[in-house]
């Protein structure tokens, strides 16, 4: 009688090896689309909330025939303005004011100059 020896028999390290090479390609490959589509979504929410709120001053326009002004701001739309022209036909345009949803990793320093710039060339937009 011959006795028969059964070696376990496992994963040669080239294996192993050709079998990590493969999933970090795979990893490589997606997920930078997963964490693009993350940003793609923010843009998109923020997007939407700019379009959002030109639906509202328009909408504040026809009320009360004039946009709110510098000092009124955005707040206008979520509640009556107690400062600057009175608006007679004011009603609740908004719950609140949509935060952006990059802000918490995008942080731009501008100075009050430059943002006065941006937020005239805004208005000068909505007016046309």
């Amino acid at each position: 009688m011959k006795k028969t020896t059964h070696y376990s028999r496992g994963f040669t390290l080239i294996e192993l090896m050709v079998v990590l090479v493969i999933i970090g390609v795979l990893a490589a490959l997606i997920v930078p689309n997963v964490l693009n589509r993350a940003d793609d979504a923010k843009v998109t929410a923020a997007r939407t909330d700019v379009n959002n709120l030109m639906t509202q001053l328009k909408l504040y326009k026809l009320d009360n025939q004039r946009y709110p002004n510098q000092e009124q701001g955005l707040n206008a739309l979520v509640q009556r303005p107690t400062t600057g022209p009175n608006a007679p036909n004011w009603r609740n345009y908004i719950d609140k004011l949509p935060k952006d949803p990059k802000a918490e990793y995008m942080k731009i320093k501008m100075t009050k100059k430059e943002l006065k710039e941006v937020i005239r060339e805004q208005i000068k937009s909505l007016t046309k």
